[in-house]
Formats: structure tokens, C-alpha cells, sequence
């Protein structure tokens, strides 16, 4: 399965909202752990395209509902080791 099919979301334990900062702030760290191993350590400044032309973009083609996840792509990281 890939991650633009219904029920497969890999995101968590928690997203940040706007309204509690998420919309005035630049620059977020990404990271994610496996068994308590960091595998990928990153910053949403490292985006091709901000958060604005992104949802500008995604908008133009579908329906954004409150909640909708924005996938963008994966840092540097993933894999085996």
C-alpha cells in the first residue's frame, strides 16, 4: 500500500495544529525513530515548496477539508541500515 491510500496515514504520535502556533511558524523538525532509533532527522525549511504554495497547489486540484494531511515526501534516512 502506498501513503495516498484511505487508512494508511504514517503520522504520529501527534500533529501540530494552527491553532496552537502551527500556522505562525516558518520551520518545523522532522524526525522519525525506529524502536527508539533515530532514522531521519530533518526541517520542513529543507522543502522545496513552503506550506503556502503546497496547499495553494493541492487546492486547485481537490477539496481541502479540515484535517486534510498534506504528504510531502520523504527526508534523508529512510531504509535499512
Amino acid at each position: 500500500r502506498a501513503k495516498s491510500f484511505d487508512s494508511f496515514k504514517p503520522v504520529g504520535p501527534a500533529l501540530l495544529l494552527a491553532a496552537e502556533g502551527g500556522a505562525a511558524k516558518r520551520s518545523f523538525s522532522i524526525s522519525s525513530r525506529v524502536n527508539g532509533v533515530t532514522m531521519q532527522d530533518s526541517s520542513t525549511s529543507d522543502l522545496i515548496f513552503g506550506a503556502a504554495e503546497l496547499i495553494s497547489f493541492c487546492s486547485q486540484g481537490t477539496t481541502l477539508l479540515p484535517g486534510t494531511i498534506i504528504l510531502t515526501g520523504t527526508p534523508a534516512g529512510v531504509g535499512y541500515s
